[in-house]
């Protein structure tokens, strides 16, 4: 098991500058559309991005928790760049990734892995100090399960613990994926002026719905109802990208001009 990090920043956070950021953003964005992101040894500049996020993550909760000595739990985390984050940086005991898929590269994933769904997490009550589930929502299908995925979350986090979820409301004009922005439009609309501009690789031309792209809409104000019946409390929303959370606050304004919104949640 994954011993902390001698380094760990436990109680503050990174102190992330707004300006270092944005240059950021303005730098792996087109990567992204264009499918560059995750190419190159190691999982090119895609695991790059994901540690840079992983200090945002840290720098949205490290008012309401320190991860030292923690254990946490990740659902949906693909390589677990985030588990491995929260502990050689951040000092959690423990960081366990949970995913429905089997593929796994010694070199590239977090070995604290386990197989599962959102919807039926394979672990007991009151488990986990911190569940975090970043941009993972939008994929669950059925999407008639998402409450149970939410449930589910409360279910193993401990009381008076945290939750982290964060979603790309749908109808702002990042999240469509590989089809934004033209996810307004009728998907084989979308998928042919994707495909125009940017000839993203991971775009199917196979694809027929949003369905098989594995991409559902969900909005703040879906989220927000599930989060309520869950029995979570709400501590914060943030703005995880533009970092203007006010716009969180704000009806409409959060459903259209926040790319991603963070809920802060505790049991």
């Amino acid at each position: 098991m994954p011993s902390t990090g001698s380094n760990a920043n436990q109680d503050a956070s990174k102190g992330i500058s707004i300006f270092e950021h944005y240059r950021l953003l303005l730098h792996y964005a087109p990567r992204l559309l264009r499918g560059e992101l995750g190419r190159g040894k190691g999982g090119g500049e895609y695991l790059q991005a994901q540690r840079h996020y992983a200090d945002l993550v840290y720098d949205e909760i490290h008012d309401f928790m320190s991860l030292q000595g923690k254990q946490v739990l990740e659902v949906g985390g693909g390589s677990g760049v985030f588990c491995r984050a929260f502990t050689e940086d951040f000092g959690a005991e423990l960081a366990v990734n949970v995913e429905p898929f089997g593929l796994y590269d010694v070199e590239l994933h977090w070995p604290d892995r386990v197989r599962g769904v959102a919807q039926a997490l394979p672990f007991k009550p009151n488990q986990f100090d911190f569940v975090f589930c970043r941009e993972v929502l939008e994929h669950v299908k059925p999407q008639e399960c998402l409450q149970r995925c939410v449930n589910e979350m409360y279910r193993v986090t401990k009381k008076g613990g945290l939750c982290y979820i964060s979603i790309p409301p749908w109808h702002n004009p990042f999240a469509g994926h590989a089809c934004m922005p033209f996810h307004y439009l009728p998907f084989k609309n979308a998928k042919r002026l994707a495909f125009f501009f940017y000839k993203n690789p991971n775009l199917s031309r196979d694809s027929r719905s949003w369905e098989e792209l594995n991409v559902f809409p969900i909005t703040f104000g879906r989220m927000r109802r599930i989060i309520s019946k869950s029995g979570f409390q709400v501590l914060a929303t943030k703005d995880h990208h533009f970092r203007l959370d006010v716009m969180t606050r704000i009806p409409f304004v959060r459903e259209v001009a926040v790319p991603v919104v963070a809920f802060i949640l505790r049991r």
